[in-house]
């Protein structure tokens, strides 16, 4: 997702009959400030508006002495498809560049989405019963 803002995930593994309990979207900014209003922790599921909450950050990423990296999550259980599997597409994540341009062959600049994994916890009456924390 650097340096365009989106991307898709798609799911293939919930097992038929299963239905959706939760669903989070993680994501990952590399940028110089967190302040509320700013546009990090915001994007599109499926071109639905999604706002993450910030867990966390860490130091410079040692190439640029003033940025972070911060870290979001969103709840995004009420966008799921039926079943969980499907294509789910990304957008208007935070990014300077957003042409695709190669970040190693032309650099990039902050601030830029580093990447997104989307986590299903998901029912079978089938199944045994697991407890899951995230």
């Amino acid at each position: 997702m650097r340096n365009t803002g989106y991307g898709s995930i798609r799911v293939s593994d919930v097992p038929a009959g299963a239905t959706v309990a939760k669903a989070y979207l993680f994501w990952a900014v590399v940028g110089r400030s967190s302040a509320p209003g700013f546009y990090y922790y915001k994007g599109k599921i499926n071109g639905y508006a999604i706002s993450g909450t910030l867990l966390g950050s860490t130091g410079e990423p040692g190439w640029d002495f003033l940025s972070r990296t911060y870290g979001y999550r969103a709840d995004v259980t009420a966008r799921m498809y039926k079943g969980g599997n499907g294509r789910y597409d990304l957008s208007n994540f935070a990014s300077f560049y957003t042409d695709g341009r190669d970040p190693f062959s032309s650099g990039s600049a902050v601030p830029m989405v580093e990447g997104a994994t989307l986590v299903i916890v998901y029912r079978q009456l089938t199944g045994p019963n697991t407890l899951v924390k995230i």
